[in-house]
């Protein structure tokens, strides 16, 4: 007798049949042809057996099945089928795709919908109103010395204490500051931040990582999440923002240029904001020969939701901030922001140690003046003598004008024009003089 399951949601008892078709092959011999009789009518018994088993519904299914022994796995797989009675096993009880059934391609999930325009009066969250909203990911990029670095920092504090930013409300909440780039320079600015913002009160929600963290390595992201879930826990408020000082020390050195690498790193920030809910900012540079272009691949900037110009005209005490991308909202205006020295405190020998300080409230650009001036551009011999000063200076070794003359001059260089070449590295602040030797300033 064959053995019996119970199908628990429908009380069905269906017949699990066991047949070992060696033993019925070898038993229907033709010296005995009853044998062959026998075996026909005991399967057929076996099919009558299960009919109460199977669903009158399914009769045709049954019927279909011939007396013989080829048949036996097919009645195994039927009696397996009928495990379920609402079919979830069984693909030819699915109507065609796309045709009276629910569920295509077998997958039971289905996406919600509503009307394109419902959310449209939802508020917007903002953590510095009109500038950084709440989940985001952004860029804050220029040249080396554009004070972008003294901006972001403005931005953390004001987030961490309250403090109104250029007139607009900040959401007062905890900030992470990664200071890839050095945690020395860091830390002055948001002392001397506080000692002239916050009436030298401690920011206790402004909290660092000085040291670089390569967000392009899925096992560092893990660890940055932990650590920001960690804070979190600690001060029972959840961190809001977090700073990514600079892109190039925290790519592990991966090529900028590459978008596959690029993407890395763009995944690894949509992985931290998707699990902590904090808001990405990345501080960037611009490129060597570009237009006011963050570094490195287009990928960056279409994958961020905000993007801000940092410039430093003329080397003059003061930057301006231009939005560049504002996928959601209109852009804030153009604004120039003034920097002030503040004396932190006395070293060892006894010489004063300051920083600067950002406003906080900006002003209009001087007059002429734009963010999206073209950069510095250099001639190609300027370029080589520039990058020779730059590159022994690297080195630790001698900068003086001979030097570097000589340098070109292996270069296969013509040095007439040295001179010139010189005196306009120095004319656009690329250049400076220390008696006799050559120092590089900096490179837009």
């Amino acid at each position: 007798m064959p053995d019996k399951n119970v199908n628990a949601e429908h009380g069905l008892e269906v017949a699990v049949i066991q047949i070992d078709k060696d033993n019925a092959i070898s038993s229907l011999t033709s010296e005995d042809a009853s044998s062959k009789e026998k075996g026909n009518d005991a399967l057929k018994n076996i099919l009558s057996s299960i009919s109460e088993a199977i669903p009158e519904t399914d009769l045709e299914r049954r019927e279909q099945m011939t007396p013989n022994l080829t048949n036996v796995e097919r009645l195994q797989a039927e009696s397996q089928n009928y495990q379920s009675d609402d079919h979830t096993d069984v693909d030819s009880e699915v109507p065609p795709e796309g045709v009276g059934s629910p569920f295509y391609g077998g997958s039971t999930r289905k996406f919600p919908t509503e009307l394109l325009e419902t959310g449209y009066d939802k508020e917007e969250d903002w953590v510095i109103k009109g500038y950084i909203p709440q989940n985001s990911f952004g860029v804050i990029y220029g040249p080396s010395e554009s004070f972008k670095s003294f901006h972001a920092v403005s931005w953390a504090a004001c987030i961490a204490s309250g403090k109104p930013w250029n007139h607009v409300h900040c959401q007062q909440s905890p900030v992470l500051y990664i200071a890839a780039e050095g945690g020395f320079g860091a830390a002055k600015r948001a002392h001397g931040w506080k000692m002239t913002n916050n009436n030298g009160e401690s920011l206790a929600l402004l909290h660092s990582i000085k040291m670089p963290v390569f967000i392009g390595s899925p096992k560092t992201v893990n660890e940055l999440i932990n650590t920001i879930m960690d804070l979190n826990n600690q001060m029972e408020k959840k961190i809001s923002v977090v700073f990514i000082d600079t892109l190039a020390r925290c790519f592990g050195g991966a090529d900028e240029n590459k978008t596959a690498d690029m993407n890395l790193f763009v995944s690894g920030c949509d992985k931290i904001k998707a699990e902590t809910g904090a808001t990405i900012i990345v501080i960037h540079h611009t490129g060597k020969n570009k237009e006011r272009d963050a570094r490195g691949s287009s990928a960056l900037r279409a994958a961020c939701d905000f993007e801000y110009c940092i410039d430093r005209p003329d080397k003059g005490m003061y930057y301006l901030l231009k939005c560049t991308k504002s996928k959601d909202s209109e852009p804030m205006p153009t604004q120039a922001f003034d920097m002030t020295p503040r004396f932190l405190r006395y070293d060892s020998d006894q010489d004063e140690v300051t920083t600067l300080v950002a406003s906080l409230n900006g002003r209009e650009p001087p007059e002429g003046c734009e963010a999206d001036d073209k950069p510095l551009t250099l001639s190609k011999n300027q370029e080589a003598l520039y990058q020779a000063v730059r590159s022994r200076t690297a080195s630790g070794e001698p900068t003086t004008v001979a030097v570097i003359r000589d340098d070109l001059k292996a270069q296969g260089l013509a040095i007439s024009n040295f001179s010139k070449w010189l005196e306009a590295l120095v004319s656009k602040g690329l250049i400076r003089f220390d008696e006799d030797t050559l120092i590089p300033v900096n490179k837009g």
